[in-house]
């Protein structure tokens, strides 16, 4: 990780957003990055396992929901603060609340789901 780039992932604790931090350490897409969601444990998890794999790599854990102004504010503070800066963002925290099917899911929940 020596391309300066510097990447806040929400949503990072599991799925795609762990997939990305993980393919990021291993590729050198980025030489820090910010892991942010709501849980920690798997957080911590993951920067111990980035840092495992990528011994050079510079981790930074918030946590934080991303449906809160207040807590993506304070995600990108505390990188700036940490790497003195920051390149990159990758928005991949979000929700599904909705029915089994899309004709099985309303205008209301659909809403909910854009608006997260």
């Amino acid at each position: 990780m020596s391309n300066g780039k510097i990447i806040l992932i929400t949503g990072a604790s599991s799925g795609m957003g762990k997939a990305t931090a993980l393919y990021l350490a291993e590729k050198g897409g980025a030489e820090a990055l910010t892991l942010f969601a709501r849980r920690k444990a798997p957080l911590d998890e993951l920067a111990a396992e980035v840092k495992k794999d990528h011994p050079s790599a510079r981790t930074l854990v918030v946590t934080g929901d991303a449906a809160r102004a207040e807590d993506n504010q304070r995600a990108v503070d505390e990188t700036i603060t940490t790497f003195g800066g920051m390149t990159g963002v990758f928005i991949n925290a979000g929700i599904y609340k909705g029915g089994a099917t899309i004709p099985d899911t309303t205008d209301e929940v659909i809403d909910t789901n854009i608006d997260m």
